[in-house]
């Protein structure tokens, strides 16, 4: 990171402060109400701020918010912008794997485009984190947040033709990829069960033509998906 130019001495993570001023909390904890606005003057301006948008809190915490009554919430990538902090990071906490189901192939090609421009052209932050604590079955999910945080203008068509083009060495068996991965994105948003098993059919019937390791990691990823999404709900 000093080699990038960071001269920060170390970085603040924020962390959704206002999110926790919750009654039950404050009842507990007090000074929650207060916090962020008391660390900020106490802080040495040459540090790196880091937080994840209210994007992300949104529709990572979107139900518990509704449960508070939709309480306000400040952005909390521009409370570092604006108290003078440099640089500013936007972290992508969405693609985080400590929901364990992202552990699995999980594109976020929509998703990531939205932060990506999100964090362009809504918050004009210094730069953009991720987050990867996975198995390489996440092979799709990787490349798609590093090509969004290089170029935010990037359209669904063109990343999954780049991602076919790397997982696939035969350009025949590229045309079907495409709708796999664009089928495996589809399922994570209708969540039908019928969508991870045309996915994970298609990348399973590619394995034997190709020899990519990528493209095993990720259809062997899918294989597991689809046990779990088959697993029966305990209601």
């Amino acid at each position: 990171m000093r080699d990038l130019g960071n001269d920060a001495e170390f970085v603040f993570w924020n962390w959704y402060m206002d999110l926790w001023t919750t009654p039950k909390i404050l009842k507990k904890y007090p000074m929650y109400k207060t916090l962020q606005d008391d660390v900020i003057p106490l802080l040495p301006k040459n540090i790196t701020w880091l937080d994840s948008s209210i994007l992300t809190l949104i529709q990572t915490f979107g139900d518990g918010v509704r449960a508070q009554g939709n309480p306000p919430y400040r952005e909390g990538v521009l409370v570092g912008k604006e108290a003078g902090f440099r640089p500013v990071i936007d972290f992508f906490w969405y693609m985080n794997p400590e929901l364990s189901v992202n552990m699995f192939p999980h594109p976020f090609i929509r998703r990531a485009i939205q932060e990506a421009q999100y964090a362009r052209d809504e918050l004009g932050v210094d730069g953009v984190g991720g987050y990867r604590l996975a198995p390489p079955c996440r092979f799709i999910d990787d490349y798609v947040y590093f090509r969004v945080a290089s170029d935010p203008s990037l359209t669904q068509e063109q990343i999954v033709n780049e991602v076919a083009g790397l997982l696939a060495e035969k350009p025949e068996n590229q045309s079907r990829l495409k709708e796999a991965i664009n089928t495996l994105e589809q399922f994570w948003t209708s969540h039908k069960l019928e969508d991870i098993e045309k996915a994970e059919k298609m990348f399973r019937e590619l394995l034997p033509e190709e020899k990519s390791k990528n493209l095993q990691y990720v259809s062997n990823g899918v294989t597991f998906l689809t046990y779990i999404v088959r697993w029966p709900s305990p209601e």
